[in-house]
């Protein structure tokens, strides 16, 4: 595929968006809390990450995770086909590879 056919436009801005709807997912608005209590991870052992590095890892995931996207879906992609393949994705990629890597 010629990747100078994607819309890196879109590749960014479907990064950001993912990497806002994460840290609004895992903030204590929402899950935050139960996903910590859940991972045991303690308020202490959170301040004690490097931010930076956290917050980069998470960005460059979400990039890595959208360029994966629109090369998957290609040229003839519209918002609703973007869309449906961003929930399968998210299903299958996610939701099925965490069911089956969590209960071993």
């Amino acid at each position: 595929m010629d990747i100078s056919t994607l819309n890196f436009l879109a590749i960014g801005v479907s990064a950001i968006s993912s990497f806002i709807l994460g840290g609004l997912w895992y903030s204590p608005l929402m899950f935050g809390k139960a996903w910590m209590e859940e991972t045991g991870i303690t308020e202490e052992t959170a301040k004690r990450q490097n931010m930076v590095k956290v917050f980069g890892l998470a960005f460059s995931a979400s990039l890595v995770i959208a360029f994966n996207l629109a090369v998957f879906l290609g040229k003839s992609s519209t918002l609703e086909t973007g869309a449906f393949y961003g929930f399968l994705a998210g299903f299958g990629w996610f939701w099925l590879g965490c069911n089956v890597i969590c209960n071993k």
